[in-house]
């Protein structure tokens, strides 16, 4: 750790509140087999599945895939899996749990019924998949996040079998457990059900049915097919080709991977967002991950739609794009390289033999899912000391090799804090990085009178927050080069 003395004896290293991270639920429901991105989702899912308590993986229709499932796509995926299962466990972070067996997986794997939307809706019209939904809504009393990769139509059948048989304050606490994240809307059963019960807590892109051109889920690849913020995302990591080299060549798990036809991955960002990186806070969709940011649609509703990220930089040209893909393409160098490092896990059982990610330890908070939170007051001068990195790969921290890192950043991240649209509009954080591996900042919050009088009166009336985030953000000199992160809180006591 940096001595307080370094920095001067006016400054205050503050402490820090403790918040407990728990592994999130998830349950997918996927019309697997309407197109190839549904598979390629589930190979990157299945890399990251210790980050999650997998409860289901669902095959259900779409508007895409209207009177058929095809759970034994899955299955497929997960016998290509297993075959990789010993080497992966290898490289277990010490941050995370293990990964789940194939027998876990596949004893975990539905379908629902073959009929499109509402149709499939109704007394006499259950599946396994809304037994086993419903089950696990019912059964826990943390949320269950159910990300919908085609209809929701198994979900809504889920609800209405719990309506079935419970009160009305049964129902509502049910659904208050509820945690959707649906790439748009790809069947009619999740805006009845939004309809229905408004209280659900719900991310979604809102567009005219098949209009997927500024959904923020596109951001993940489909900027050449979509022709959006040309000139901004690194078009060059998410081609057929670089996905050959980088990911099917890698190892046997590689070839279940198939290409795509139309964008890469569309689903993908429903559980980007869930990622344990030290960047996701997947209750408050307005912060941002690399599953993107989303704000909230009205006071009446828990609905969160789409937002913009502002002046975010091109990766080829001095052009800057605000827009909602970039809530996610923004993130694209590292969600693209950890996948890739990730399918090299795969190829050995040797740990010194691949490259893992950093992990980023600010003023002592060292687990990687848990937010640093210091509440601060304006004029307050406040020490950011991320010397207790360390690079797994070489078992030292940071302060004692800092060869390990090729890069260390501290930002803010202005958008979270912004209304409007207008990052102007949020106060800024003067940051200076210190130290000679630049393990540190000294962050200078504003005086009140900086503070901008919108910004204050917005608090609530506006979904903002009085927060403001420094994001620590730390990448490696392996190959390839791997990140992690660090989210600091300023929680502003004005």
């Amino acid at each position: 750790m940096l001595p307080l003395s370094v920095f001067g004896t006016m400054l205050v290293l503050l402490m820090y509140v403790a918040r407990a991270a728990t592994k999130p639920r998830i349950f997918i429901l996927t019309d697997i087999a309407n197109e190839p991105d549904d598979q390629m989702s589930l190979v990157r899912f299945l890399l990251y599945s210790n980050q999650f308590e997998v409860a289901g993986i669902c095959a259900t229709t779409s508007v895409w895939l209207n009177n058929e499932t095809h759970a034994e796509q899955i299955f497929s995926v997960l016998e290509a899996y297993a075959d990789i299962y010993q080497n992966l466990s290898v490289h277990q972070p010490d941050t995370e749990d293990p990964w789940p067996t194939f027998k876990e997986l596949s004893s975990k794997t539905y379908a629902g019924q073959p009929l499109y939307g509402l149709s499939a809706v109704g007394e006499g019209k259950s599946s396994n998949g809304s037994d086993a939904l419903l089950r696990t809504i019912d059964e826990n009393d943390n949320p269950t996040w159910v990300t919908i990769w085609g209809g929701a139509n198994v979900l809504a059948q889920a609800v209405f079998q719990y309506e079935q048989n419970h009160t009305q304050e049964e129902i509502e606490h049910f659904v208050s457990k509820l945690r959707v994240y649906s790439i748009s809307d790809q069947d009619n059963a999740g805006p009845s059900l939004r309809l229905r019960h408004p209280q659900i807590f719900w991310i979604a892109s809102l567009t005219a049915m098949n209009i997927y051109n500024d959904a923020i889920w596109t951001g993940i690849s489909g900027d050449v097919f979509y022709s959006f913020d040309v000139g901004g995302p690194n078009t060059s990591l998410v081609t057929n080709d670089w996905l050959q080299t980088n990911i099917r060549d890698v190892s046997s798990f590689g070839s279940a991977y198939p290409e795509f036809a139309f964008i890469m991955e569309g689903d993908t960002p429903s559980f980007l967002y869930l990622i344990q990186n030290g960047l996701s806070v997947p209750e408050h969709p307005t912060w941002g991950s690399w599953g993107g940011r989303y704000g909230r649609f009205s006071n009446l509703t828990h609905l969160y739609v789409n937002t913009v990220d502002v002046d975010v930089p091109g990766q080829n040209s001095t052009a800057e794009y605000t827009s909602p893909q970039s809530t996610v393409w923004r993130w694209r160098n590292a969600y693209q390289w950890d996948f890739s490092g990730r399918m090299r896990w795969t190829s050995t059982n040797e740990f010194a033999a691949v490259n893992h990610n950093p992990v980023v330890v600010v003023n002592g908070s060292k687990v990687v899912a848990e937010p640093l939170y210091l509440n601060v007051t304006p004029g307050e001068t406040v020490i950011l000391d991320a010397s207790d990195s360390y690079d797994p790969d070489s078992n030292q921290t940071a302060g004692a090799k800092s060869s390990s890192f090729s890069s260390v950043r501290f930002w803010q991240y202005l958008e979270p804090s912004a209304s409007q649209g207008q990052t102007s509009s949020a106060p800024a954080l003067e940051i200076n990085q210190v130290g000679s591996n630049g393990l540190a900042a000294i962050v200078n919050v504003p005086d009140a009178e900086d503070i901008p009088s919108a910004w204050i009166q917005g608090l609530g009336t506006n979904y903002q927050d009085r927060t403001l985030q420094v994001i620590v953000e730390v990448w490696d000199n392996g190959v390839p080069s791997l990140v992690g992160y660090k989210r600091v809180v300023l929680d502003v006591m004005v």
